[in-house]
């Protein structure tokens, strides 16, 4: 197995809608997989938040707050696999920012 080191992150932003979810949707595509190694969260102003990140659905640990970064657990991702940050009571108008790093695993 060898793996390729990502040199930069991939970034996806969304707008906070009043009583509505804010959702940065990262969507794996192509025949890879991947390693997501940290994922970053900015949402300066937000006030008090809530949120979780999910896989394919499913809940992962753990919820990354607002202007971080977190390192393992880290998240293979393959085809069609879908990473969603999800944050909840943000300030109308606040801009959510996803990142996240990734290695890519080579057979």
């Amino acid at each position: 197995m060898v793996i390729r080191q990502s040199r930069a992150p991939v970034t996806l932003s969304a707008v906070a809608v009043t009583g509505q979810p804010t959702r940065v949707i990262f969507r794996s595509r192509g025949p890879h997989v991947y390693e997501v190694t940290q994922i970053g969260v900015t949402m300066p102003g937000a006030g008090s938040v809530t949120g979780q990140c999910y896989f394919n659905g499913s809940p992962v640990s753990p919820f990354f707050p607002p202007d971080t970064i977190a390192g393992p657990p880290s998240q293979l991702v393959g085809p069609g696999d879908e990473l969603v940050l999800e944050v909840n009571g943000a300030t109308a108008g606040t801009v959510l920012t996803g990142a996240f790093y990734y290695n890519q695993i080579i057979d």
